[in-house]
This record gives C-alpha cells, sequence and structure tokens, in this order.
C-alpha cells in the first residue's frame, strides 16, 4: 500500500471527502490532486507533509506498508476521567450522551434536556481546544455519542464512539456523514438532499440499500439531524 491509500482510508476513518480535506491543507493540495494521488497510490508525492497535518498522523504513518485501521490513532483526542489533573485552558472535555427514550416525534424543536441525555457512567473524553478553534467549531455545541450496528463499516464499528457538531444541522453537505433522529433512534449515515424535498439516507455497508425520508416525515418531526459527525474513536480490533 502506498502513499495514495493510505491518505484514501486515513481520510475514510476521518468521515473526510476529498474536498473537505483539501480545505484542511488549505487549498495547498487540491480535491484534484487528492484524487489522483489516490488513484495513483505513489510512494511519493510532494504534499507529504501538509496531508499529514491535516489528518492528524505522522509522516512515517502515511509512508507505512499495510497500514491498519486499527493502527490509526484517534484525531486530537485524549481520554480524561474522573482523578486526573484538571484541564487546562488548552483542552476542553467532551461528555457522552444517548438520546432521550421521549425524544421520537415532536421533539426536533425541543430543548438539549428534552432530546439528550448525560451517560455519567461513561468516561469524559478531552480534546485539543484548537481542534474546533481551527475549524470556526464551539466545542459547547458538540457532543459524543455511540455507535450501533454495522451498516457503516468499515468507518464505523458497533461500539465506536463520535464527536458530532450538533450547531451543523441545517445545511447538509452531500455525501457528508451526519448523526441523526429518526423516529427516537439515533443513527448515523451519509446524507444527500433530493430535489424533491427528500433525504437520502446512505450507509458504508453495501448489505444496507439507501433509504429515502420523505419531506412529510421531515415536517412532522420523525427525522430530524443532530449535527455534522466530525470525528470518531474505536477500540476495533482490540476487544
Amino acid at each position: 500500500m502506498g502513499i495514495g491509500k493510505n491518505v484514501k482510508l486515513i481520510r475514510e476513518l476521518r468521515g473526510l471527502t476529498q474536498i473537505e480535506l483539501s480545505e484542511r491543507t488549505g487549498g495547498v493540495a487540491s480535491q484534484a490532486a487528492i484524487s489522483a494521488l489516490e488513484k495513483r497510490d505513489s510512494s511519493r508525492t510532494q504534499y507529504l507533509n501538509v496531508l499529514a497535518k491535516a489528518l492528524n498522523v505522522s509522516t512515517s504513518l502515511l509512508l507505512k506498508a499495510d497500514l491498519k485501521p486499527s493502527e490509526v490513532e484517534g484525531e486530537g483526542i485524549e481520554a480524561w476521567e474522573e482523578g486526573d489533573k484538571e484541564i487546562d485552558d488548552a483542552f476542553v472535555e467532551i461528555p457522552e450522551f444517548e438520546l432521550c427514550v421521549s425524544a421520537g416525534c415532536g421533539f426536533s424543536n425541543g430543548t438539549d434536556a428534552d432530546i439528550y441525555r448525560e451517560i455519567e457512567q461513561a468516561p469524559k473524553v478531552r480534546y485539543r481546544l484548537d481542534f474546533f478553534t481551527s475549524r470556526g467549531i464551539n466545542s459547547s455545541y458538540c457532543k459524543r455519542f455511540k455507535v450501533d450496528g454495522d451498516s457503516m463499516e468499515p468507518l464505523l464499528f458497533d461500539g465506536d464512539r463520535i464527536l458530532v457538531n450538533t450547531a451543523d444541522s441545517l445545511r447538509i453537505k452531500d455525501g457528508a456523514v451526519y448523526a441523526i433522529n429518526y423516529n427516537g433512534e439515533l443513527k448515523v449515515k451519509r446524507l444527500q438532499r433530493k430535489m424533491n424535498g427528500s433525504i437520502l439516507l446512505m450507509s458504508e455497508n453495501k448489505a444496507y440499500p439507501p433509504e429515502e425520508i420523505s419531506s412529510d416525515a421531515i415536517e412532522e418531526g420523525r427525522f430530524f439531524i443532530i449535527g455534522k459527525v466530525l470525528e470518531k474513536s474505536s477500540t476495533y480490533g482490540f476487544d
């Protein structure tokens, strides 16, 4: 496996499109250049350093032969549990949440307390503050959730945790990964808005066909977007 395949592997593990990765490089590596690199899978590239920085990995990892998903570290995260030293100003702690049972139909306009419940027994995770500020994201709107099921494999595995920006829930970026509430159930899917006002839910696992959510279901509050997925942490392969 060359640099191109490693870039593609890590990019997809991060839940990034080629355009989003290009944006993280500040446009230094264009979407076309990234696409060509991934297809060509060469052993060298002038964008090695800038891509490593954008993907938050070392250059040696991008150069590694036979790179496995389990070798890719979580982006910008550090585990934090009660008893650790006080979090300094360079970090922010993000708890894990679940959907309230009552957060099914009609709660798309409810308060956070109506929709989410913090899982107090779950360990908090601390993130570098610059992970958010560099992206123009307010960390107070971010929440962690647990992934259930295999519909998003190999991008997301059962038991993975995802970081979700709940402030990014109104504008759909076609093909990006979002956490959604559909009939009171948390799902993680790639989304695509259709011309008729419906939304297409797309899984990574080809065993799960696309599902179309009608505009009626959206208007009735049976479906709403929780937020865009920013990052994942996984112990898959180590359990």
